[in-house]
């Protein structure tokens, strides 16, 4: 996935970056802000999953089922967009576009496999009919 994306970025950078660069910014922050995003999710947990360790604020199981997490994934990546799409509505950035594009894309991935893994659970939980 790397050297994909490496591969893309050079491609849109030899080819277009001097007429159009635009093209290059927006791609760029896609990767860029999408992967600030994820880092920002992994920080979050990082300290919600210390604070159930070492601290009695939070007791018991906690367990999410994978809709579950997808929901809150696509939640979350559509709250990012949103607030990309903002700062573009008064910066006029292609870098911050291209990051509200991506976060917008991740948000509607994980929204149908969300769905995807709704209906899988409903189909292993239907009980085996009787002979």
């Amino acid at each position: 996935m790397l050297i994909m994306s490496a591969s893309l970025l050079s491609f849109v950078w030899f080819f277009w970056a001097k007429e159009v660069p635009e093209v290059y910014e927006c791609i760029l922050g896609t990767f860029i802000l999408v992967e600030g995003t994820v880092h920002i999710r992994h920080f979050r947990n990082f300290f919600l999953f210390r604070a159930t360790k070492y601290s009695n604020e939070v007791r018991g199981r906690i367990e999410y089922s994978r809709r579950a997490s997808l929901n809150i994934s696509s939640l979350e990546f559509l709250a990012f967009a949103g607030l990309f799409s903002l700062i573009f509505a008064f910066t006029r950035s292609w870098f911050v576009l291209g990051g509200a594009l991506g976060c917008l894309s991740t948000a509607i991935k994980n929204y149908r496999l969300a769905r995807k893994a709704s209906q899988l659970a409903v189909t292993r939980a239907e009980p085996l009919s009787s002979l």
